[in-house]
């Protein structure tokens, strides 16, 4: 009879340790989860600033290109002109 007394006394105290793992096991898990939920938050928000800072960096681009192209029609204009009043000015 003791040594049943003793064995359920054992399955008690092993029950409440695992209990208490479990417990330990989802408190973990729960910041594991606030963690994951706070990166997931950091990556999108790095992702927004990303995105925006490309659009940025596009349009500077397309407007460098843009003046560039400009500035070569220009200067081929002024060179024709300079040879159209060269050959005038020769004739």
């Amino acid at each position: 009879m003791r040594e049943l007394e003793d064995g359920r006394g054992l399955l008690i105290a092993a029950k409440l340790e695992l209990k208490g793992r479990c417990e330990e096991l989802e408190a973990t898990a729960a910041r594991a989860q606030q963690e994951v939920e706070a990166a997931r938050a950091h990556s999108s928000q790095q992702l927004e600033t990303l995105t925006q800072e490309n659009a940025a960096l596009q349009e500077k681009l397309v407007q460098h290109i843009l003046k560039s192209y400009s500035y070569s029609v220009l200067g081929r204009q002024k060179s024709t002109t300079k040879t159209v009043l060269n050959n005038t000015n020769e004739s």
